[in-house]
């Protein structure tokens, strides 16, 4: 973990903002990695990869887009998935909020993740050790 990463961990034992149960105290290294390594449901983040079947646009939907927008559609979900952090943004531009397309998409773009994960925007699984480092890091 780089010093940035570090005092990103170091700010949520000290403000434990999901309040978590988190401390600052040595003893509580393990208890820490524990707590921020745990999946919840309450915590939801863009799954890596999303495969193209996995969601649907119905016709009436695509048909609705100009030829500018589908043929980005085709390109985004020629091989086969996407990167839904990536995807969203201009998916949810082209679909508005209650149409089948987006909730498709919507159903599977997220899925339950730790905190540490949602903090340092990556797969990670913090140990003991890492939480003594952050929260000894300036």
């Amino acid at each position: 973990m780089n010093n940035a990463e570090l005092l990103i961990i170091k700010a949520e034992l000290t403000n434990d903002p999901l309040t978590l149960g988190l401390t600052i105290l040595s003893s509580d290294d393990e208890a820490n990695a524990n707590l921020l390594n745990e999946i919840r449901e309450t915590i939801q983040v863009f799954r890596a990869s999303v495969s193209s079947n996995n969601f649907s646009i119905p016709v009436a939907e695509w048909s609705a887009l100009n030829a500018g927008q589908q043929s980005w559609l085709d390109n985004q979900l020629n091989d086969g998935s996407v990167n839904p952090a990536v995807f969203a943004p201009e998916f949810e531009a082209m679909f508005a909020e209650n149409t089948a397309a987006r909730a498709s998409f919507a159903a599977v773009a997220k899925e339950p993740a730790s905190r540490a994960r949602q903090l340092l925007d990556r797969y990670v699984n913090l140990t003991p050790s890492d939480v003594a480092n952050a929260r000894n890091a300036v």
